[in-house]
């Protein structure tokens, strides 16, 4: 089976996040996907937003101290299997 990596960069973006994975869960089909998030620092309420998909195993998590979205991609593409 093929195995797609969606990568989200993400600073401060609790608001919008769920909205941005919910996408992705809806439009792959009879395809593996991998969605990594990687949080760059956020100050607002990004990880507890996430939790669920983070219990679920729906998303991979990882928070890195503020270096800017670059590092962040850079980071979840060192990530991805997919």
């Amino acid at each position: 089976m093929v195995v797609v990596s969606v990568i989200i960069p993400t600073f401060n973006y609790a608001n919008f996040i769920c909205y941005a994975i919910e996408s992705v869960l809806e439009q792959v089909h009879n395809v593996e996907v991998e969605i990594i998030v990687v949080d760059d620092g956020s100050t607002d309420d990004t990880k507890n937003v996430l939790k669920p998909f983070i219990a679920s195993g729906k998303i991979k998590y990882f928070y890195q101290s503020n270096n800017g979205k670059a590092s962040a991609t850079s980071f979840a593409i060192e990530q991805c299997s997919g």
